[in-house]
């Protein structure tokens, strides 16, 4: 029998509302159940977990309160944790993001923080560099994950995880070129500074800035 918010009535006889009354006891302790220590436990009422159905649109918000809910993530179309600030406020997608593969090859991928900035991060190939040269690659980073608004950061790290580790390849070193970086570009200098031609190997970059939360 379903609860019934509306029992007993002025008058109602108990003989006859008992079952009513004995099912809505039945309900309130099915509803209790969910996610929650049952009555009479270690700790009955609080939290075991959270589960949180997927909302079609945000929670309304008002002046000091913030909306926790999940959604469909906009890139990932998987349920995904969000965070809604007061009055209305920006969405923040807290758990949207993808992981690197096993070995970073050539993976990218992106990832939201907390205060809604976004991680872009990944790996390129990089060839051999000619000894004292400079070798002058675009990295696309448009393809993963939400388009960036603007770029605060970028960080660049050569690695040789194949080639012996010899001085020549402590010599190179790599920098974005300041001007000619966009959003969706990252135009990068490999510069050799040694004497002899450079291992080829991997350039990891971890790009930091902001997308259009709305």
């Amino acid at each position: 029998m379903a609860y019934n918010q509306n029992i007993p009535q002025p008058t109602d006889q108990l003989k006859v509302s008992q079952a009513d009354i004995l099912a809505n006891f039945q309900a309130l302790k099915t509803l209790i159940d969910v996610n929650h220590e049952t009555f009479g436990a270690t700790g009955e009422g609080k939290h075991k977990f959270v589960q949180m159905p997927e909302q079609g649109a945000a929670p309304t918000t008002a002046a000091n309160e913030g909306g926790l809910y999940t959604a469909e993530g906009a890139t990932t179309a998987v349920s995904q944790l969000y965070f809604r600030r007061e009055n209305d406020g920006i969405k923040i997608p807290i758990t949207e993001g993808t992981l690197p593969g096993v070995n970073f090859g050539i993976t990218n991928g992106f990832a939201f923080l907390g205060s809604g900035l976004l991680l872009k991060f990944g790996n390129v190939n990089v060839a051999s560099i000619p000894a004292n040269s400079i070798l002058t690659k675009d990295i696309d980073i448009s393809a993963t994950g939400p388009a960036f608004t603007f770029i605060s950061r970028v960080f660049l790290q050569m690695s040789y995880p194949t080639a012996a580790a010899d001085y020549r390849n402590r010599e190179v070193f790599a920098t974005a070129i300041t001007g000619t970086t966009t959003t969706s570009t990252l135009k990068v200098e490999y510069i050799n500074s040694g004497g002899q031609a450079s291992s080829a190997g991997i350039c990891s970059y971890f790009v930091l800035g902001a997308t259009n939360l709305t």
